[in-house]
């Protein structure tokens, strides 16, 4: 059977690349799949795929199981390892299995047809919109901590307009205002991107090269390598949110002051093991004399809470709370320590730069 030496770590960063297109579904089990067919490697969930060059033919033609190869793959320490493949024997039968092979460890994987190279429609540098000082990145990474949890809802992904990004659960409202425009502004585009896309983009942002808005349901995007994303878009039609942010709005601002950020690290650390967008943070503020108490609780149900408090400088009327991702709030302190607080309308307001965050409290 067939043997190859490969570069684990040019492997390792291939692969990897490729990685945020894999399914979690015991449905599909293709879409838990890394498919090698020449020198391509390819992963897909049915909505998203990626596909990366490895520059070089690899002769292997099948699909493996993606997560336990990499896994291992990244757990090694040689600088090559062996993929070797060869008949196995289960159950009395003879099937396909694709070894990983150093000096002293051997992994062994159920080896799959790779079927057929799908064609993915062309995202190249020439055809892409250059990404760098657009602060669609930026933009991104702020808005996929916004939208609603709920699958179902078009409010589950991101809303691209010329050079505005929104993104909202019903409580929250997050506006991003891109220092270039993406799109033409007489084309009135409005896509919605679902959050998977928005967060493999973040993830490989040191290497996005472009985007692409390929078709009325198509999204690509190219790596700096030549790797290609092409994401489904979702089919919802966004509400026009933009009017919320011209509501007139007289505001009280309020100051966590300096020692806002240390906090926020402690809650960060306690909440490391939680999901980026299953994070949350409780604050609640309670007018006390001339000061106001400002308490800070993170909940994980498995593990306990952890709370504690500031005096804020500044007197307010009444008590109320509100909810936020701390790493949300973690960037938008690094900037400006303070948001706003309108008791009529019942609004509160972060606005730093391009960003403006506007949270409904409780």
């Amino acid at each position: 059977m067939s043997k190859i030496v490969v570069n684990r770590q040019k492997l390792v960063d291939k692969l990897r690349q490729i990685e945020p297109a894999l399914g979690g579904t015991d449905l599909v089990e293709q879409f838990g799949f890394f498919q090698f067919l020449g020198s391509y490697i390819t992963a897909m969930d049915g909505i998203m795929f990626i596909r990366t060059d490895y520059g070089e033919e690899l002769g292997l033609d099948c699909s493996l199981p993606g997560k336990p190869l990499l896994d291992l793959l990244a757990r090694l320490t040689e600088d090559t390892v062996t993929l070797e493949k060869r008949n196995r024997v289960v159950k009395g039968e003879k099937r396909l299995s694709m070894r990983v092979l150093t000096d002293k460890v051997e992994g062994e994987f159920a080896l799959f047809d790779p079927g057929e190279l799908a064609d993915l429609p062309e995202v190249t540098a020439e055809n892409c919109v250059v990404v760098a000082d657009t602060g669609f990145l930026d933009g991104l990474s702020f808005a996929r901590l916004c939208v609603s949890k709920d699958k179902s809802s078009v409010y589950s992904g991101i809303n691209l307009q010329f050079d505005r990004i929104f993104a909202t659960d019903r409580v929250r409202l997050a506006r991003y205002i891109m220092e270039k425009p993406l799109f033409d502004k007489d084309s009135n585009i409005s896509a919605v991107v679902p959050l998977k896309f928005a967060t493999a983009l973040c993830g490989l942002r040191s290497m996005i090269y472009g985007v692409r808005l390929i078709s009325e349901s198509l999204i690509g995007a190219c790596l700096d390598d030549g790797t290609v994303i092409v994401s489904a878009l979702l089919p919802y039609v966004y509400d026009d949110v933009s009017y919320v942010f011209d509501g007139g709005y007289e505001f009280v601002t309020v100051d966590f002051g300096e020692k806002i950020s240390d906090m926020l690290d402690r809650h960060l650390t306690f909440a490391k093991n939680q999901k980026l967008n299953d994070k949350e943070l409780l604050v609640e503020l309670k007018s006390k004399e001339h000061e106001t108490v400002c308490h800070f609780t993170t909940s994980i149900p498995e593990l306990g809470n952890l709370s504690e408090s500031l005096l804020l400088d500044v007197k307010l009327t009444e008590t109320f709370s509100f909810r936020v991702n701390p790493v949300f709030l973690k960037h938008i302190v690094t900037q400006c320590t303070s948001f706003q607080y309108c008791p009529v309308q019942q609004v509160i307001l972060f606005s730093t730069g391009n960003l403006s965050y506007l949270v409904k409290p409780k």
